[in-house]
């Protein structure tokens, strides 16, 4: 795949990454071992630029902030676009309490072996401590 020398501006909707699959990807085929030719993307990517911040780690968490691709396409990922800027405080907690409130699962794990768990009250009240400490900064 021809990598570029400048990297595109990642897209976000209201601060918050949009899914891989709404981007324009490239077609491919899989072959007969699919299971092996695919991997996890973070549309949040990079754990690191979220240190230690549980409302940004929880955000990177959900469900619906990650996606099952073929290796192929997440490389191309990687290769044309920038990571997506940090959306401020607000709009990852507003993205969280919607996630919270539509029943949203938290995925860790794998894309052949993920697991999955519940958004709890006691995971919630940890987000909103966070949040209220990080919007103060």
């Amino acid at each position: 795949m021809k990598k570029s020398l400048r990297l595109e501006q990642y897209p976000v909707r209201n601060g918050i990454a949009i899914p891989a699959l709404e981007l324009e990807l490239p077609k491919i085929e899989l072959g007969i071992n699919q299971e092996s030719e695919v991997s996890n993307h973070h549309d949040c990517w990079y754990a690191k630029k979220f240190g230690c911040e549980i409302l940004y780690l929880t955000l990177r968490k959900l469900e619906i902030c990650q996606s099952v691709l073929p290796n192929e396409i997440h490389d191309h990922i990687h290769e044309t676009y920038e990571q997506p800027k940090l959306p401020r405080p607000s709009q990852a907690y507003a993205f969280i309490l919607l996630a919270a409130e539509e029943g949203v699962m938290l995925k860790n794990g794998s894309a052949n072996k993920p697991h999955y768990e519940r958004i709890s009250k006691s995971l919630m009240e940890k987000v909103h401590e966070n949040y209220k400490k990080l919007k103060t900064k």
